[in-house]
C-alpha cells in the first residue's frame, strides 16, 4: 500500500550534505534497514533524513511504522 507521506521540520541542513550523501550510499549498498516512523496522519516523526535519501535514490517505497500517542 502506498501513501503520501508528510514531512513536517525538515532538517536535513543540519547536517553536512556529504553526510546526507554517504547515507545514500549505505542505503544503495545494505538497503533500508530501519523503518521510518509515522504518525496517525502519516506525518514522519522519525526518519526525514532516510525519505530524503530515498527520495534522491528515486525510491518511492519506503518501510514505516504507524505510530499511535506520539507527543510532538
Amino acid at each position: 500500500m502506498s501513501i503520501m507521506l508528510k514531512v513536517l521540520n525538515l532538517r536535513i541542513d543540519r547536517e553536512p550534505e556529504n553526510d546526507l550523501a554517504f547515507l545514500q550510499q549505505s542505503i544503495q549498498e545494505h538497503g533500508l534497514l530501519f523503518p521510518i516512523l509515522v504518525d496517525h496522519t502519516d506525518t514522519v516523526v522519525d526518519g526525514v533524513r532516510r525519505v530524503e535519501a530515498c527520495k534522491r535514490l528515486g525510491i518511492e517505497d519506503i518501510p514505516a511504522i504507524r505510530v499511535n500517542g506520539m507527543i510532538q
